[in-house]
Parts: structure tokens; sequence; C-alpha cells
């Protein structure tokens, strides 16, 4: 996994990617005297400075024995905080001599190929699924610039070996957000981050290789420098994308006549970002995306995190410009933040933050769920830990409340007050109750799968709860039950996700998820419900499968995608990917001939080496 910061986590900023992954090597064993684990990481895939042959890194250690809630460390971290174990700032040192200051160079062709079967449902006349034959080669390159600072080149980008995303169910007027998965953009990604509140990044690389309606875009390929030069954070990102092509159809009965639908462009980025004051950073962002019709989209933002003591304060300004934007006043194409807060699982707790957001504000390579506000939330909260041995380790209780204002008249639009209890139970099972408070002012109607949302301002009290077992047991889980009024109507939302471990080689897990909303009064119904399959299976650290269903009655589809990987040696890997969508809705009764809406079939084999 890759840490953010030594800060305390929390403000909607995770603690840790841990989709990042490097070269490494392991094995287990299981004897008369314990189970014991042995990993090999090469140096060279790690960051870190070397000074007259020696290198000093941080180390903690820990064992967790999940049956009984019990955790061991070293160095010993007090319980201070939100995962204290994972606070860099609280690692041992640890020095290494004889380490040679080394710059290794990776090279990894690829090549791939594969078939694509697809029709669309909703063309008419109806026509059989097309078949495509692919034939790809691409080639990464990574290279240490120094022990601490990596080049990385690409070619013909491709991520046929990355899973497909969770499905969401989507019943409000805001977008979501979906995490990246792709590999390349993963190492050091914690350097481009630049986050001013839970629903506004400035950077999100999952705008790169999409187009603005999420149609993939081919990558031709690009670099990457990151890592950290003296006390500098630095991340240098340029991509080069096809601008893509849209099928209008047959031309004169003939063949899909595809034409430009956009054109391509340069996306790029650039992090600065600096320690001052012990564990406090200062930095900036700049973010371009090139187009070659001559447009272009630009963001800058700058950003600085001051700790006093246990507390810390975060102040962040960020600025746009798009060609398509009317002109506009620098204030109203800008957005700020700041954000204080003292995190700790000892006594109270508090944060609080104020967000301004423009309404020229328009990050066109990051994420924004809504635009032109102005928001402010609270958080006061009390930790505390029982004596003796009773069935609750721990408890947590907080209040949270957010105002967000439209920036055009002042008037609220969404308030949301919060009561919450957390409970660390023995055995490391964990519980959580909360009952919300909103209102919800809604200037423009909206549809939702089976009703339709009109204006109003709305009143509504729900209740959550959710309680998770201990994944130590052969049989886990967890229980999510949401239920109250939403919008003018009645909401209820089950969530059931089981998982079973049935052997070391081959584990289970399901999901449930009912989700409805009642509108009686004009009498329209929801019914979203998804359902989740996934099983992982691994014969030895060599061959391993995965496979990932899902299906979602508002589309009355199933998507399936299945990874299957066999590890020649570390860094050499072959891939065979299958991925279907069936739409089970049946288009004038042809259902059964023409077959699944889509299926893709790819084979791809990877050799990384050092010449």
């Amino acid at each position: 996994a890759e840490l953010l910061n030594a800060a305390p986590f929390g403000g909607g900023v995770p603690a840790m990617n841990t989709a990042w992954n490097t070269f490494w090597d392991g094995q287990t064993q299981l004897t008369d005297e314990g189970w014991f684990a042995e990993i090999r990481i090469p140096l060279s895939s790690l960051g870190f400075d070397v000074r007259n042959d020696r290198a000093v890194m941080g180390l903690i250690a820990g064992r967790y024995i999940a049956r009984s809630n019990e955790k061991h460390l070293f160095p010993a971290i007090p319980p201070d905080w939100d995962m204290a174990d994972f606070k860099p700032s609280q690692a041992q040192d640890m020095e290494l001599t004889g380490v040679p200051n080394s710059t290794p160079l990776w090279i990894t062709p690829y090549l791939l190929t594969g078939v694509d079967r697809s029709r669309d449902p909703d063309r008419l006349p109806v026509t059989r699924p097309t078949s495509d034959f692919s034939r790809e080669v691409g080639l990464d390159v990574k290279y240490g610039l120094s022990s601490n600072l990596t080049l990385d080149l690409t070619v013909n980008t491709d991520f046929a070996q990355v899973e497909s995303d969770a499905l969401q169910v989507n019943l409000d007027r805001f977008s979501l957000f979906f995490p990246e998965k792709r590999q390349f953009f993963q190492e050091r990604s914690s350097t481009f981050r630049f986050a001013l509140s839970e629903d506004n990044q400035l950077f999100y690389s999952r705008r790169i290789g999409l187009s603005d309606e999420g149609t993939p875009l081919r990558i031709f390929g690009g670099g990457r420098v990151a890592g950290r030069v003296g006390e500098w954070d630095v991340g240098v990102l340029s991509m080069q994308v096809d601008g893509g092509h849209v099928d209008l159809g047959p031309a004169d009965g003939g063949a899909m006549d595809p034409e430009p639908a956009r054109p391509d462009e340069n996306v790029s980025a650039l992090r600065l970002r600096r320690t001052v004051l012990g564990s406090g950073r200062v930095g900036g962002l700049f973010t371009s995306r090139v187009r070659t019709d001559g447009g272009m989209d630009i963001s800058v933002g700058a950003d600085g995190e001051i700790p006093f003591g246990d507390e810390r304060v975060t102040l962040q300004l960020a600025h746009t410009h798009n060609d398509e934007q009317p002109a506009a006043a620098a204030i109203q194409r800008s957005s700020a933040r700041i954000f204080w807060e003292r995190r700790s699982l000892r006594g109270f707790g508090y944060d609080a933050s104020v967000t301004y957001s423009g309404p020229g504000y328009d990050p066109r390579l990051g994420f924004e769920a809504r635009n032109d506000y102005t928001a402010a939330q609270g958080r006061l909260a009390y930790v505390w830990d029982p004596e003796g041995d009773g069935p609750i380790d721990r408890y947590r209780f907080q209040t949270v409340t957010r105002s967000v204002w439209r920036n055009e008249d002042r008037s609220v639009e969404s308030w949301p007050g919060r009561l919450q209890l957390l409970m660390d139970l023995s055995g490391g099972h964990w519980w959580n109750v909360t009952t919300n408070l909103t209102r919800e002012d809604v200037r423009t109607g909206f549809d939702l799968p089976g009703a339709t949302v009109s204006p109003g301002t709305f009143w509504n009290l729900d209740l959550f709860t959710r309680f998770e077992t201990s994944r130590a047991r052969t049989l886990s889980g967890a229980l999510t039950m949401y239920t109250g009024g939403a919008f003018d109507g009645y909401r209820f939302n089950l969530l059931v996700e089981p998982q079973v471990s049935l052997s070391r080689h081959l584990s289970v897990g399901m999901a449930y998820d009912i989700h409805r909303l009642w509108f009686t009064g004009r009498d329209q119904r929801v019914k979203a419900d998804l359902a989740r399959l996934r099983v992982r299976a691994a014969l030895d650290s060599r061959l391993s499968a995965e496979a990932f269903l899902q299906y979602s009655a508002v589309t009355d589809a199933l998507s399936t995608n299945l990874r299957v990987r066999y590890r020649f040696a570390e860094g050499r890997d072959l891939f065979i990917v299958v991925d279907e969508a069936r739409d089970f809705t049946d288009r004038l009764g042809l259902q059964s001939v023409l077959g699944p809406t889509d299926r893709r079939l790819l084979v791809k084999y990877s050799w990384t080496f050092q010449p």
C-alpha cells in the first residue's frame, strides 16, 4: 500500500492507496511451530535516498490476531489516531549499509490478441453481432533516474487485465465517483492528489483515456516522472490520447462509416510539494489538456498543510480556464477551501471546513459532483474505551453537519445533520448506527428509473446501520440497512455481503443490494437492486483466477469479468480476460437469436526484464 502522508487521516482523504503494486515475491509455510511468511521486495523497486552507501528507512511491523481483535506493533505506536500503525512519522528508523545507489531499468513489452463480439441493442433495424479481431503490441519502460526518482514511459498503453468497476446505484442528481484501478497511474498517485473536499478533486486520473461521455479512448502513450528530489515531492505526467470516433451507421448499405468525433489531445500534470514545519506541506498543481484543434483546458492550484501540535490547518486554492467558459472574473473560475482538524481516538476530536466553488470553476481533468456553491461542515467526536473485558472495546460518538448554499442567491441546496455511534466489538467485529436529518432543495426535476422527482423542498429523517464481522472466520461478512424518507417518497436499502473462505485456494464473496424507492403520492416505484458475485481461486503462487459477476435490475443486464493469470516468473505474466455484458431485455423477441450484447476475449503476455 502507498501511504498518503503522516497527517491525521480524515476529512474525506483515504489513508492509503491499496491498489499500488510493485515487483515482489512471497512464500508461506505452516509447520508445527506455527505459520511463517517470507516476502522478497527488491530494493530497486522502492524509492529511498542513498547517502554514502547508507539508506535510512522507516519500519513498522505488525501482527493482527483477528479472532481476539488484538494487534502487536513494532515500534510501540500508541492508538491515539485512526490507523495509527500506518503513520510514517511513527515508524522506527532503520539504517541499511552497503546499499548501492543504483538506477535500475525495467523494460516490459507486451503482446495482446483477442476478439470483440458486439452489437447495439438500440439500433433499428436489429442486426446480428459483429466480430472484430485485435492485435496489439506495446511497451512500458521504467528507469530509475535516481534512487528516489523514477521515469515511466509507455507506448500504446493497454489495461486489458484491469478489474471491472463495481456497479453503483445513483438515486440522486449528482455524479458518482469511481476509483482509479489502472496500474500505470497507481505508483506515487498520492503525489498528484489535490482534493478540495470529498467530491471536488482538481486532478482525477480517470479522465485520461475517457471521453466526456465516458467512452474509452485509445492512449497512444506517454510518460511520467515521480519521486523525491531533495525536500521536494515531484510528479510530472504527460499522455497522448486518441480523440476517438463515432459510428455514423452504414453508408449506402455498406460497411460502417467511422468519422473523427473529436480531436486528439495531450493531457499533462505537474505536481510539486515539500515538507515544512516538521509534518506540514506546501505545494502546487498544474494540469492541462491541449487538443489538436487548438482548444485548451488549464487548471492550477496551490495548497498548504500547517501543523499545530495535534491540530492541522489545510489551505487550498484552485483556478480553471477553459475555452468554452464564458468570460468571468477570476474568483468565479476558482475554488477555495480552509480545513481545520484534530483527529484523535482518545477524548475529543473535531474538524471544520469552508469550501467555495465559483460558477465558472470547471476542472475538466478533475472531478466535481456539484458546482457554483459554498459549503460549511463541522464534526465533533468523542472516543472512549470502557474498562474491563466487556463485549465493546471502544465507543466513538460523533455529530456532523454540512450546509451547501447556491452562490447565485445564497439559498440552501442541501443540509444533512448526522448523529453517529460507532462501536469496536470484541472479537474483531464492528457496528455503526447513524441517524440523519436532511433538507434537499431541488430546483430542477430529474428522472430516476421508474420515477420522476419534481422540484421542491424536502425534509427527511432516516436511519442507517452497518454490522461487520471479523474476517478471521471461515464465514464472515457485513449487513447494511438504510431506511427513511427520500425526497417526497420513502427509501429502503438492505445490503447483505457474505464472504466464505472455503480453503486456502478458494474464497467466495457475494452481495445482494435491495434498493427500493416508493412515491405513493404519484404511484411511482424504483427498483434498483444489484447482485454481485466474486470468486477468487489460486492453485499456487503461479496460477490464479478471479471471476466478478454483477447484475443490475435497472438495466436488466448481467456483466461478467473473468481474469486468469499465470506467472512464469516475477514480471513475466500471461493474462486471459473474458468480458461479457448480457442484456436480458427481450427486444422484438430476438434475444435468443442475437445473444449477448457484448463479449470480449483477450490474451495478453507481458515480459519484464533488465538489460
